[in-house]
């Protein structure tokens, strides 16, 4: 099948903290049944192989960058992830100069990790010049003129206008955490902006990457996977003393919400089997923002949300189609729903997706096509026969 014609596929991280490690352990599943099945090695799996188009925010945006624009193995990818977040401030404060100092380490720690991995600091997110990597990554940052407006960093040209940050700022924008970091300063003058990582109401990104594919490959391009990666489900929100600490605290959480998206996603979407939201539900509520060193929880719960037979299951359901490449709703329907709940034909069975995806000339997608649709005509006629007439 043309490449262009294949149904896109799209992997969205929630901004989370040290949840950023268990998503990086989702996707280490994946990569790891890929190689199973393959014979390779993991090392030698890259996600970026897997999916067209990735973004998150904060360190789930990272994440983000160092797998698709980086093209790094999972096992890097959280190496250099964790070498970042256990070297930067991680401690909340009032104090302007405190902020401003942090963010100044934070610059510093960003620059020289970007070193490591090949990227100058002057190097830009889009650099014409330089062929792109093929699966497209978007970061986001807000402004503090506007708190609940997505800034979107991407890797890629768009039609229209476009913030192309350096990646060191673009990676240190969408990390600022207010109550650690003073705002990353872009530009000195009266066009001056200053950026801070989160994004009220964007926190969960998998709206925001939904509109940008539909610009990118175009409304009608099909879906054939959106796989949303939560942080891990958050405790409730409640305020235990009423003090200034206790109340940004509590405030942070409500800004950092990724649920809201999540909730509204998962009914509007509840018919479309390409949509998968993967987030650990138990034992991570006690896991502090920006609390890097004890993340062995984090993985035990992560390897038993991951274990459940339910949980396997959609798993393999969401590998055959990041295989299979068939997509039976576009960008188009999905994104302009209008919040009503979408309803689809389901996808073909799994080995008749196989065969659609290899067909390489007409007459062997018409075969594969047609055996699909015997196969539902069968399916359709057994339910009829077992219903009862009146």
């Amino acid at each position: 099948m043309d490449e262009d014609k294949k149904a896109i596929r799209i992997l969205s991280f929630d901004n989370g903290g040290p949840g950023t490690f268990s998503q990086l352990l989702i996707v280490k599943e994946y990569m790891s049944r890929i190689a199973h099945d393959s014979e390779a090695d993991e090392c030698d799996i890259h996600p970026a192989d897997y999916f067209d188009l990735m973004g998150g925010v904060g360190f789930g945006g990272f994440a983000a960058l160092l797998l698709g624009y980086l093209g790094l193995d999972v096992d890097k990818a959280l190496e250099t992830l964790l070498n970042i977040a256990t070297a930067i401030p991680s401690t909340s404060s009032d104090d302007q100069t405190t902020l401003e100092e942090n963010t100044k380490s934070l610059l510093k720690v960003v620059s020289e990790a970007m070193k490591e991995c090949g990227i100058a600091v002057d190097v830009k997110m889009y650099d014409k010049s330089v062929s792109p990597p093929k699966c497209k990554v978007a970061m986001y940052a807000a402004t503090i003129a506007n708190l609940s407006h997505p800034v979107t960093f991407r890797t890629y040209a768009r039609r229209g206008l476009n913030t192309n940050l350096t990646i060191v700022n673009a990676i240190c924008s969408t990390l600022a955490s207010p109550s650690i970091f003073a705002p990353v300063i872009v530009r000195n003058g009266p066009r001056q902006q200053k950026y801070v990582g989160g994004v009220h109401g964007a926190n969960n990104p998998t709206r925001e990457l939904l509109k940008e594919a539909g610009s990118i490959f175009g409304e009608d391009a099909c879906i054939a996977q959106i796989l949303s990666i939560g942080a891990g489900r958050p405790r409730v929100s409640h305020l235990d003393h009423a003090t200034l600490a206790g109340v940004n605290r509590v405030l942070e959480a409500l800004a950092m919400d990724c649920e809201g998206v999540a909730a509204e996603l998962s009914t509007r979407l509840s018919g479309v089997e390409a949509y998968l939201r993967l987030n650990v539900d138990r034992g991570m509520e006690s896991a502090g923002m920006h609390d890097w060193h004890d993340l062995g929880s984090i993985e035990t719960h992560t390897s038993a949300y991951m274990d459940d037979p339910s949980i396997q299951e959609s798993v393999e359901a969401s590998l055959q189609r990041i295989h299979g490449r068939i997509g039976l709703v576009t960008l188009r329907e999905i994104n302009y729903a209008n919040n009503q709940s979408i309803r689809v034909t389901r996808a073909p069975p799994t080995d008749l997706a196989a065969k659609i995806a290899e067909a390489n000339d007409t007459i062997a997608l018409i075969k594969a096509l047609l055996e699909w649709l015997r196969a539902l005509h069968t399916k359709e006629s057994t339910r009829l026969l077992g219903c009862s007439c009146f």
